[in-house]
């Protein structure tokens, strides 16, 4: 949602693009990019990358914290009966 955002606040700077053929797009570098786009382009690609990160960012711990919660309470612990017995002299030995 925000790459449509920022190619709508870019169009009019973008659009030489879609009138180039196989080759120029092959041959396309990212300084031509922003060279294309320009300082204003790059102050609106800082702000949609600030913000992507500022919403990204606390819905991924969210999740990931949410996800480990409900995988460590799945599955209950279980403590597997000890068996063993007191030897002559008091000692116990586990088997």
């Amino acid at each position: 949602m925000l790459m449509i955002i920022w190619e709508a606040l870019l169009y009019d700077k973008l659009e030489p693009i879609t009138r180039y053929n196989e080759t120029q797009l092959q041959t396309f570098t990212p300084e031509q990019l922003i060279a294309m786009i320009g300082p204003g382009g790059m102050w609106i690609t800082a702000v949609i990358l600030f913000i992507g990160v500022f919403l990204l960012l606390p819905l991924l711990y969210s999740y990931k914290a949410c996800f480990f919660r409900k995988l460590t309470q799945g599955a209950p612990l279980t403590q597997l009966p000890i068996t063993g017995e007191f030897d002559s002299k008091g000692r116990w030995f586990k088997y």
